[in-house]
Order: C-alpha cells, then sequence, then structure tokens
C-alpha cells in the first residue's frame, strides 16, 4: 500500500499549514473518548487556528477510529473520500472536512534511522520527505510517538545536520518535552509557541531560559543526573586511566547533552586528552547555566570545580539544589 505520494503533495499545498504525525496511535481499548486521552486529536491542536492534515499510522488502527467520533461531537463530522482494505489487518482510510484531511493507515512505521544498523529504511526516507516538505514550505510539523519511542536522541542527530534555530522553530518530535511515553495525560499547553508561531522547546532550552516551566525539575534532575554518569565518571576514569573504554550504551545520552548546549563534539575521536577536555567543557558551561537558573553566589561554581573528582560530592550538592 503506498499513499504517501499524495500525502506528499498535499502537505505542499500551503493551504495547510500544520502537519501531525501520529505512531502508534490505535484507541481502540480506550473505552471513553476524553480531552485528557484523545491521542488521535489531542486537545491542544484547537490552539491552532489553521488548516491540518493528520496523519494516524498505527497496525492496530481500530475500525470507527475515535477521531471520527470526535468530531461528530464537535458538530463537524468527518467525510470518508477514499478507503482501500486490502485484508483485515492492512487498510487505508482518507476522511476530511472543511479544517482537516486525516490518512488513518494500518501499517508500522519505523521512522528512527538507528547508526549502528548502517541503513535508511523506507519509513525513514518517508520521515525526512515530509520533514524536507515542511521546513521548506515553513509548515509546522509534530511528530507523536506513542509507541514509547523516545525521540530525544533522534531530534538531536537531527538538529546537526540542519539548521538548529530553524528545526526547533517549526519541528516539533516529542509533546511531552521529555521522554515520550505510551500514555499521559494530554494538556491545552503542552504545545507552547512564540509571539511569532514558533515553538518552545523545553527539552533544547538552557535551564536558565525554562525557570518558569513546569517542567523545570523533571529537564534539571535528567541533565544532572546525565553530566554525573556518564560524563563525570568518565572524565575522572581517564585522568585514572587513558585507556578506559566507553560502554556504548550511553554514548547517545552524552552526545544529547552535548546538543542540548549547542557543543561541538566529535565520538570519532581516539586520543583521551580530547574527551577530558569536553567533558571539563560541557561541565563548566552547564555549572554557569545552573547558577543562572537557580540564582546561586558565584562562588558555587568555583567550589564544585575543586571536587569535580568527588561525584559522590558533586551528587549530595546537586541533589540538595533539586529539593529547594
Amino acid at each position: 500500500m503506498s499513499i504517501w505520494n499524495e500525502i506528499y503533495d498535499n502537505i505542499n499545498n500551503l493551504e495547510f499549514k500544520l502537519v501531525c504525525l501520529f505512531v502508534g496511535c490505535s484507541m481502540d481499548y480506550y473505552n471513553e473518548l476524553t480531552e485528557e486521552n484523545n491521542q488521535q486529536y489531542p486537545c491542544f491542536l484547537n490552539n491552532f487556528n489553521c488548516k491540518k492534515i493528520i496523519i494516524l499510522i498505527d497496525p492496530c488502527l481500530e475500525t470507527n477510529l475515535k477521531i471520527e467520533e470526535y468530531f461528530i461531537k464537535k458538530g463537524e463530522p468527518l467525510e470518508c473520500i477514499n478507503k482501500i482494505i486490502i485484508n483485515e489487518e492492512n487498510k487505508l482510510r482518507v476522511l476530511q472536512n472543511d479544517n482537516v484531511m486525516i490518512y488513518a493507515i494500518n501499517e508500522s512505521f519505523n521512522y528512527i534511522n538507528y547508526d549502528w544498523m548502517n541503513k535508511i529504511g523506507s519509513d525513514t526516507e518517508i520521515f525526512y520527505t515530509i520533514l524536507n516538505i515542511c521546513l521548506r514550505n515553513k509548515t509546522k510539523l509534530i511528530l507523536q510517538d506513542y509507541s514509547g519511542n523516545d525521540t530525544s536522541y533522534f531530534y538531536a542527530d537531527l538538529l546537526t545536520k540542519y539548521d538548529r534555530q530553524y528545526l526547533l522553530n517549526n519541528i516539533n518530535l516529542d509533546i511531552t518535552q521529555f521522554e515520550g511515553g505510551c500514555r499521559f495525560i494530554m494538556s491545552n499547553d503542552m504545545i507552547k509557541v512564540d509571539e511569532s508561531g514558533n515553538f518552545i522547546q523545553d527539552k533544547f532550552l538552557k535551564l536558565s531560559n525554562i525557570k518558569e516551566s513546569k517542567l523545570f525539575n523533571k529537564i534539571f534532575k535528567f541533565r544532572l543526573d546525565i553530566l554525573l554518569y556518564p560524563i563525570l565518571f568518565y572524565h575522572n576514569k581517564l585522568k585514572e586511566d587513558p585507556t578506559f573504554q566507553f560502554d556504548k550504551l550511553y554514548t547517545n545520552k552524552i552526545k544529547l547533552l552535548f546538543v542540548i548546549y549547542d557543543i561541538e563534539y566529535n565520538e570519532t575521536v581516539k586520543e583521551s586528552s580530547y574527551y577530558i577536555s569536553k567533558f571539563e567543557e560541557i561541565f563548566k558551561i552547564i555549572l554557569k547555566d545552573v547558577i543562572l537558573a537557580k540564582e546561586l553566589e558565584l562562588s558555587f561554581y568555583d567550589y564544585c570545580l575543586d571536587i569535580i573528582q568527588n561525584r559522590f560530592l558533586l551528587y549530595e550538592t546537586f541533589k540538595m539544589l533539586q529539593y529547594e
């Protein structure tokens, strides 16, 4: 089944200002549709006064879509303009009303390209095609993966390939602005935009820029946890033994923190001195960010540098900050 060329053409139609790609969004087992659980038309979409394309993709999409029920209750019923059933598990439906065009595709969608697989699958190519059309036309794109994938590392990789600020302004791959998830409570303020209509993405902003965010404490803890382990752990190990080998399981976390703070980081370098220097660099930058965010005395900076080799003491110090 291939409907993607038609989808590309419609995304390229400038009358559509917002594209939503919701992966793993079957609501077959939801007994009741509410504002807090609607994965197919989240309540925050009502904040966008524009025509929208919504792509629902999940091999288990229900026969009578919950999004159809939603628009009936809203008094804006959807008309089915195309329906293709190949077999019971594989079908395509295209529905629309005056404000939305919906593609419901009963397929899986494996769009994340993991570097270690050394290949790009067709779903990845589909995603990049949609992404590039949206960037070219300055169309907003929201992707939410309800199947459990954390898109943070995938998005961080995109930030190194595209214009960083332009991508942040127009492409949002996680409405939770944290680690995604299968089920969570929807709210009207999950997607934030500035006065120019650009996305505000707390996950990739400095702590000092999100002091008033309700996600501040979670993001603060997440970043300091990565800083303590693996970054400072590796830093101290390398100073003791330059031949120390990193655990590749933590490579993405390290890269993520460097991308958040827009610091160049090359994981292909072999010399241990490079990593010692880089880990000290990001430690100092995050320290300054913490001081601004928490409005601390500048002496805190020197104190933390003095105890950089003592991860336990640093942990206790940062732990106290989290519960101020």
